[in-house]
């Protein structure tokens, strides 16, 4: 079992010798000018803003379609269409991150253009808004978080790496997520979905430890609370379930369930001799994974802190 004492190791190395990381943080200046955008849209009094009514409630709901000169800044994809629904909120406190996906469209030439970009993109992110502001964390998480995906699927194109064995794999992963039964106690049964889904897919890891950079820059987190922020955003909930409840659910699910998924998803490193050395080897499978992503999390904070210094640095020289 990873400790608390471990986690917090993990992060103070790599948040506090800046290691950096997140794959489409190159594209943040665009993401600031999205969140711009969308705040100028639901400004009080903004006579180009339209809004409908939510049938439960009848709450503010903002469906807000971003520019193409602003998208078009986003440079692999030919197209991108980023759609953001803002629904209101009671309170300014928000504690979830939003939601969202991401889609793609054939073009002439299939998904790639000749040049090698993706043809067309579209985001779609759930957020909310208070009293004609938008609540940043939750858009930012799913931008990135989605924006991730994509430069995944772009970057292997680019690499000449096979793009039907990356969806092959994401596939995998969907099955097992659907369609395995690992116990009759649901809890347990989405324990080990969610799993499989966030730690062993590496574009869902990867889109997972890049919404860090969006929750913390929603938050505006400083470096110093480095270790309250990073357990509050998105990857921190979710990977600190995985290590507070892995032990206990290991013995409420079934073994074979699990080594039929551990066949299909093609998991390195864990042993089928028998039921007690698989469940060594995939206790040991999931700790080294669960290190790696934590690292990717201080990785993907330390960008954020790298960035938030250095616009602050910027504006008090220009200050002076």
């Amino acid at each position: 079992m990873i400790l608390r004492e471990e986690i917090d190791a993990i992060l103070s190395n790599a948040v506090l010798k800046e290691e950096r990381g997140v794959a489409a943080y190159k594209y943040k200046g665009v993401v600031d000018e999205i969140i711009s955008y969308c705040n100028e849209y639901v400004k009080p009094g903004n006579v180009v803003s339209s809004f409908f009514k939510n049938i439960f409630g009848g709450s503010k709901k903002y469906k807000i379609t971003i520019p193409r000169e602003i998208t078009k800044k986003i440079d692999f994809i030919e197209n991108l269409d980023v759609v953001i629904t803002l629904e209101e909120m009671g309170s300014p406190y928000v504690t979830n991150s939003g939601g969202g996906h991401i889609e793609y469209f054939k073009g002439p030439d299939g998904y790639f253009t000749k040049n090698g970009k993706i043809y067309h993109g579209k985001i779609v992110v759930e957020g909310y808004h208070h009293n004609g502001k938008i609540l940043t964390r939750t858009i930012t998480n799913t931008i990135y978080h989605e924006l991730n995906h994509a430069y995944d699927i772009w970057n292997r194109k680019k690499a000449k790496l096979f793009v039907d064995e990356y969806s092959s794999d994401v596939n995998k992963g969907y099955y097992v997520k659907d369609n395995l039964v690992f116990s009759a106690d649901e809890r347990v049964n989405n324990f080990f979905r969610e799993i499989f889904y966030r730690l062993f897919i590496p574009t869902e890891l990867n889109a997972l430890v890049s919404g860090v950079y969006g929750d913390l820059r929603g938050m505006d987190s400083k470096r110093g609370n480095y270790r309250k922020d990073i357990h509050n955003t998105q990857a921190g909930w979710i990977l600190d379930e995985f290590a507070e409840n892995f032990d206990n659910f290991m013995s409420k699910t079934s073994i074979e369930i699990l080594m039929d998924a551990c066949k299909i998803m093609h998991i390195d490193g864990v042993s089928m001799q028998d039921p007690y050395t698989f469940v060594t080897t995939f206790k040991q499978v999931f700790e080294k994974k669960m290190r790696a992503a934590w690292k990717g999390v201080g990785r993907a904070a330390s960008r954020w802190y790298d960035d938030k210094e250095e616009m602050e640095n910027d504006n008090n020289l220009k200050t002076l």
